[in-house]
């Protein structure tokens, strides 16, 4: 059995202005989102074996936030470059090249690729994963390279200004 858990990063900062999009930074609105998800996910016991994020500013750090609200090691947070801007089919590779002795793995990064991984891998439809959005599904398989299309079991969905399902 594998779990996947997809985060998608909180509210940043507005698009406008002179910072590339890589260093845009959370809001102080995504920052009381993160470390609010973070105590939800606590609260369930949630603790994943790897937290992967996007090199993306506004996705580190709402794995860090997340982290350490999980009382998981910041710096074991590592960053996985290929994240930033995937699609549903390079998010599925990055996957499929998981350390099997991982059986919990939480990635941290954007839309429109989560939202559209989620739908491809699990047998259930999600219309938009908001901004630090939680998706978490587990697999019957042995290894991650086995992760196919429909496979995905709903263990919960869950977003900052939503009723968990």
């Amino acid at each position: 059995m594998k779990i996947l858990t997809l985060l998608r990063h909180a509210k940043s900062k507005g698009k406008n202005g002179p910072v590339e999009d890589r260093e845009r930074p959370l809001s102080k609105r995504g920052k009381d989102a993160a470390q609010r998800m973070a105590q939800r996910l606590a609260e369930k016991g949630f603790m994943p074996d790897a937290i992967l994020t996007s090199p993306a500013r506004r996705a580190v750090k709402t794995a860090q936030l997340v982290a350490r609200g999980l009382g998981y090691a910041e710096a074991r947070v590592a960053l996985e470059e290929g994240i930033y801007e995937a699609s549903a089919e390079e998010l599925l590779d990055i996957l499929h090249g998981l350390d099997e002795a991982c059986r919990h793995v939480m990635l941290v990064g954007h839309n429109p690729g989560f939202t559209d991984l989620s739908n491809v891998i699990n047998s259930f439809a999600i219309d938009h994963i908001p901004t630090c959005g939680v998706v978490c599904s587990e697999f019957d398989i042995a290894a991650w390279s086995d992760l196919a299309p429909g496979q995905g079991c709903l263990i919960f969905f869950d977003y900052p200004d939503g009723t968990p399902q």
